[in-house]
């Protein structure tokens, strides 16, 4: 198993800068979905409240249930975000955040790779990983807010 790693978008430059890596291997993600990891978030006081549960039909980057890709994706809102985030739809990520959970800790850090390449050119969200759960989220919380759903995934995800 690789070590899971996060990246974050500088919130002073709105460029992503890969994170630590961490020496730690999380566990326990075998049984997680996006709904449990949004509820987890929820237990543990953020406000994060899940909006959209994606199926195959409803993804619009087509991922859920290919081979690579996630076998389960749902949207949430974070008040504080969706309060700046006027005009987004149900399910934006501007509007809190995307959680996606993959087979394996490899297909989360390619999955990883490639966001992080598109946030570099356009500084739009935070993303990170930790085992073989993907957060998206919303480039209007602060870095202090994102910090806490990094260090709450972690302790979602073992």
């Amino acid at each position: 198993m690789g070590a899971p790693v996060r990246g974050l978008r500088s919130a002073v430059v709105a460029v992503v800068a890969v994170g630590a890596v961490f020496g730690l291997v999380a566990c326990g993600a075998d049984s997680l979905d996006g709904a449990a990891v949004v509820e987890g978030f929820s237990k543990k006081g953020l406000p994060a409240t899940a909006t959209v549960t994606f199926t195959a039909e409803t993804d619009p980057e087509k991922l859920l249930g290919q081979s690579g890709g996630y076998e389960s994706k749902v949207a949430f809102a974070d008040e504080r975000a969706a309060r700046k985030a006027l005009g987004s739809k149900q399910g934006d990520v501007v509007a809190g955040g995307h959680v996606e959970v993959f087979p394996n800790e490899d297909a989360a850090g390619a999955r990883l790779d490639r966001l992080l390449k598109v946030a570099k050119i356009t500084g739009k969200e935070y993303v990170f990983s930790w085992g073989t759960v993907v957060v998206r989220l919303s480039p209007e919380l602060t870095s202090e807010q994102a910090d806490k759903y990094i260090a709450t995934l972690k302790q979602i995800v073992g």
